[in-house]
């Protein structure tokens, strides 16, 4: 036993990782007051700046590279370089993880989108579905939010928490959350949406990037 405690407590890394997901557990940070809700804002004033409508699919696109370098260069940077000024790598490390994973609000969403559909309220049902899907849900039946809620929730624990996990593990707290930060710039500016279909490709392209090895491994236990 002593022989385990002692392992457990020199891998650093695992500790910061289970202390992530117990906090998380016990004390969520509210959506409202989550940094990552800045982050959002921050991209959409970014997008209503330099992305226009009027301009071709090449300036576009190019609007939306810029934008990407604009706020994930910066980003990684001052990450980089709050590191070497921590007085515990540690304390670091599980702050930007918690900052990074997240399954209570998908959890939070998951039961009151089946207490709509089990009390038969389309309108409520849809207007939850349509907060996190990038398409619309108005003609949707109850079957169909159903299926849709599902695939949803399938996705997000796979990018908010084993996405998250797959880059921490391989770079750290940083890598998961600029992998986080990438994942909420490619929603915000998803290509599904009117107006973001050639600026938001860069985003997307990168987020497909970053989240091939995770979610492949996750299909992969999956199935």
């Amino acid at each position: 036993m002593s022989s385990f405690l002692e392992s457990l407590y020199g891998n650093g890394a695992l500790l910061v990782m289970w202390g992530a997901l117990l906090f998380h557990l016990l004390i969520p940070i509210p959506p409202a007051a989550h940094p990552i809700r800045f982050w959002q804002q921050l991209a959409a004033l970014v997008a209503s700046k330099v992305n226009s409508p009027s301009s071709s699919n090449q300036q576009q696109r190019l609007s939306g590279y810029l934008a990407l370098l604009l706020l994930l260069v910066p980003t990684a940077l001052v990450l980089f370089a709050l590191e070497s000024l921590v007085w515990k790598p540690e304390f670091y490390q599980l702050a930007l993880l918690l900052l990074a994973i997240d399954w209570r609000s998908s959890e939070q969403y998951n039961d009151k989108l089946i207490d709509a559909l089990a009390r038969e309220d389309k309108a409520n049902a849809r207007r939850l579905l349509s907060t996190k899907i990038n398409r619309e849900t108005d003609g949707l039946s109850l079957l169909g939010i159903g299926k849709a809620g599902a695939e949803t929730l399938l996705l997000s624990y796979a990018r908010n928490v084993v996405g998250v996990l797959f880059w921490y593990g391989i770079s750290g707290g940083i890598g998961a959350l600029l992998y986080r930060l990438t994942l909420e710039l490619a929603r915000n500016w998803s290509p599904n949406q009117q107006g973001f279909k050639s600026f938001g490709k860069p985003s997307a392209r990168l987020f497909l990037l970053l989240d091939f090895a995770p979610q492949t491994l996750f299909s992969a236990l999956y199935l």
